[in-house]
């Protein structure tokens, strides 16, 4: 069990359980009803699909075998409504070592599939950090609510050396409730994943789901930071940066490799070339070149080109892919927050990242572009023109 921190004030959450069976509701209600949360029962795949476009659930579990619509129409049906379109769902079933349903279960957009019976703790606690992660993202998109309303509030009320004033007010105070009051969770949920793993008998399926649990904080984390950097680059004094002098191709082949040991099925290609030393601070540009590979990685096709151009006057970094272009209305305002381009491929997270690279190669003196056609693909070029003495060194 998870030990109660300030995600004790978080917004309460709803967990819809799915059983044509009322004693078997009525056990998975004993086991849930400790985590203090509202727990939701629906007799069959018809009430479930009502349950749903009624209200929003953090966690779903349902049972596989039902009479009429079992569970696997029912969550294929859910997936069409947006209430549940995303809501980590957990198949139950009676059979043992059905490889093919399993299957069908994860097809379908299930995280996990539980054989019965269970183990009581082991399931309360896989319930506990999903609703952890529900209640934590209700509370980030708040505090992001909050910090945009106190923005627009500020810039109506006060001319401009009152509104800076009182945006750099809000910086300190936003920053300070979400370092404090929403990576403490975080770390909590993180934890608990991890003491899943250790455990020496935990079954396949099981590690599987811990391992899920930690990736999803991983993509929380991230979405923390990019509110952060929000904030800061937002509301006053710019994304921070600390140069030292370093080597622009150190930082793209570290952050190109390990994009290409976590998608190793993706062709990535980094050249460099020419003089790329300079001012940079390296885990900023590793963010910028992690941002920037990582979105070619989600959106693009085919081959990955990472290259880095020491010229006499400038350095420049592109990062280009193939695939369907950016749509030319949206061009304009990619780089500003909340903005996302549509592509057939999806997208993750707050829309913030393209807004970051740009504030940190601003920070860094430089400039972004965007070229993106049918024909030459996608292609995000940083420029940073040299000092009179640096371009001269190059030379």
């Amino acid at each position: 069990m998870v030990a109660a921190t300030d995600e004790d004030t978080y917004p309460p959450a709803s967990i819809l359980i799915v059983d044509d069976n009322a004693a078997n509701l009525t056990a998975l209600t004993a086991v849930l009803d400790s985590l203090g949360q509202r727990v939701v029962k629906a007799s069959s795949g018809e009430e479930a699909l009502r349950r749903v476009m009624d209200e929003e659930f953090a966690v779903i579990l349902i049972d596989v075998k039902m009479p009429g619509m079992d569970g696997f129409q029912t969550v294929s049906l859910m997936r069409e409504h947006p209430k549940s379109r995303n809501t980590p769902t957990v198949f139950l079933s009676a059979y043992q070592q059905d490889v093919v349903a399993a299957r069908k279960g994860y097809a379908v957009g299930a995280i996990d599939y539980i054989i019965k019976p269970f183990d009581p703790d082991l399931l309360r606690a896989k319930v506990e950090a999903l609703v952890l992660l529900y209640r934590l993202g209700k509370e980030l998109e708040k505090r992001a609510a909050i910090i945009h309303q106190k923005e627009m509030e500020a810039a109506r009320a006060q001319a401009e050396a009152a509104r800076a004033e009182e945006a750099n007010r809000l910086k300190d105070k936003y920053i300070g409730i979400l370092g404090h009051d929403l990576r403490n969770p975080l770390s909590a949920i993180s934890n608990s994943a991890h003491l899943l793993l250790r455990a020496a008998d935990l079954p396949e399926r099981h590690r599987k789901t811990a391992h899920r649990i930690l990736r999803a904080s991983d993509r929380m984390g991230n979405m923390i930071r990019d509110v952060l950097d929000f904030t800061r680059g937002h509301l006053g004094g710019g994304i921070p940066v600390e140069p030292t002098d370093g080597d622009l191709a150190d930082i793209c082949n570290r952050v190109v490799d390990e994009t290409k040991a976590v998608h190793p099925e993706r062709e990535i290609v980094f050249d460099a070339r020419g003089d790329l030393s300079g001012a940079w601070d390296r885990s900023r540009l590793e963010q910028v070149v992690s941002n920037l590979v990582g979105n070619a990685v989600r959106h693009g096709l085919g081959k990955i080109m990472v290259e880095a151009v020491g010229e006499e006057r400038e350095i420049v970094l592109r990062v280009q892919n193939g695939g369907p272009p950016i749509p030319p209305s949206q061009l304009p305002t990619i780089f500003e927050p909340f903005k996302r381009a549509d592509t057939p491929r999806g997208s993750e997270g707050l829309g913030l990242g393209l807004y970051i690279v740009r504030e940190i190669v601003r920070a860094h003196g430089g400039t972004i572009q965007v070229r993106s056609s049918a024909n030459e693909g996608t292609t995000f070029a940083c420029i940073w023109e040299r000092t009179p003495q640096a371009a001269r060194a190059a030379v």
